[in-house]
């Protein structure tokens, strides 16, 4: 259902960049990240095109990792909840968020990571949070976030 929710107006087949591109977001061409070529990712559209992207997510289908770099904030967390979102289409059991480049996370991005999580699980699936900046991390252990994700079985 998580997925058909994205995609209610949507024609029958489309590809996860022509569903992000539905929702105001753009496909980018980010530097590959620990060797590894992206195969989707995502900047917010609403800044000015003269600055530069606020949030970068990129898509490793094969893997099941999406990289974040930049803010995750309110207004660009829910780029997050829809790459995950094109991961339930995948048989992948565990979902990996890797958010090394992450340089600001406020309560928004909290609240995306712990949707996230909630996402994950809703889908019989378990999520990692892996090499999380120093912003990420404080915020997910003062929270708990990182107790509730390790009790996730599978």
């Amino acid at each position: 259902m998580g997925v058909g929710s994205v995609l209610v107006d949507a024609p029958a087949v489309r590809t996860p960049a022509e569903a992000f591109a539905s929702r105001g977001s753009r496909v980018a061409d980010p530097a590959p990240h620990r060797g590894e070529i992206p195969v989707l990712a995502l900047t917010d559209t609403r800044r000015p095109p003269d600055e530069p992207a606020f949030l970068t997510v990129s898509v490793q289908w094969a893997a099941a990792t999406v990289v974040l770099r930049g803010e995750l904030d309110r207004e660009c967390a829910h780029h997050l909840l829809d790459a995950l979102t094109a991961l339930a289409c995948t048989d992948q059991p565990c979902w990996v968020v890797d958010a090394a480049g992450v340089t600001w996370c406020d309560a928004g991005g909290l609240r995306a990571l712990a949707a996230a999580h909630a996402l994950a699980v809703a889908h019989g699936r378990r999520l990692r949070l892996v090499h999380a900046s120093r912003c990420v991390d404080r915020l997910v252990r003062l929270s708990g976030l990182d107790l509730r994700m390790a009790d996730t079985p599978g």
